[in-house]
């Protein structure tokens, strides 16, 4: 009696966990699609939306927008261990001044690593002159104030706006969050590939779901077992 007793209570609780992971993956599926939707809505300015020195408003991540200026790629960071598709590398990011003055960090794109970590990478060229940037609204990554000094030259291991603003020596004025560019006009000359939107992470969540419940299987089978 008491194994059957046991064998119940483990059975639900399998069951329970199933079930909690299946709401996971709802959830990241419901999440993905948020995103997704908000992300291809009309681009607004970005002044329309904060100031300098502001952190993201509430809700306005992945919220396009547009910012005109000049790209100041001398003074701009490979980001470094930034995977894309299982390939190693970084994302190119270079203080644009606007036209109001101020900094907004740019995310021009990904490039792979082309050898080791510890080689010196040059900056992807960019546009020349005034452009204009459209893409997301991300909000600055949280890295170390002091960056790591065994770094390679040019190279930052966050996308952390204050930090890389500080490190650079940019007067003025800085946006906190920084922009994940989709396009460039003129055309970005670097041949850098765009970075995607997040996808769901809901297959992890149904392989533990089912893992649950193939668990909770072969309990039963062991208990008809050592009822025989």
């Amino acid at each position: 009696m008491s194994f059957t007793v046991a064998a119940v209570v483990v059975i639900a609780a399998f069951g329970l966990l199933s079930q909690w992971q299946f709401d996971r993956a709802a959830e990241e599926n419901a999440k993905a699609n948020s995103v997704a939707a908000f992300a291809t809505a009309d681009p607004v300015p970005l002044q329309s939306l904060l100031q300098p020195g502001e952190p993201l408003p509430d809700g306005q991540e992945w919220r396009p927008v547009t910012a005109t200026g000049e790209l100041a790629c001398e003074q701009g960071y490979l980001v470094r261990n930034r995977p894309l598709s299982a390939t190693n590398g970084y994302w190119a990011a270079c203080p644009l001044r606007t036209t109001d003055g101020s900094w907004l960090w740019v995310n021009r794109g990904w490039l792979p690593a082309p050898g080791p970590a510890i080689e010196v990478v040059p900056m992807p060229l960019a546009p020349v002159g005034e452009v204009v940037v459209t893409g997301w609204l991300r909000a600055s990554e949280s890295g170390p104030e002091v960056p790591p000094g065994d770094l390679p030259q040019g190279q930052a291991s966050h996308l952390d706006t204050d930090v890389l603003s500080s490190v650079a020596g940019l007067p003025g004025g800085a946006y906190q969050p920084y922009v994940v560019a989709t396009a460039l006009s003129p055309v970005d000359p670097g041949q850098l590939q765009q970075l995607p939107l997040p996808e769901s992470d809901s297959a992890q969540n149904y392989s533990y779901a089912g893992q649950w419940l193939l668990f909770a299987t072969v309990v039963v089978g062991g208990w008809f077992f050592f009822l025989r």
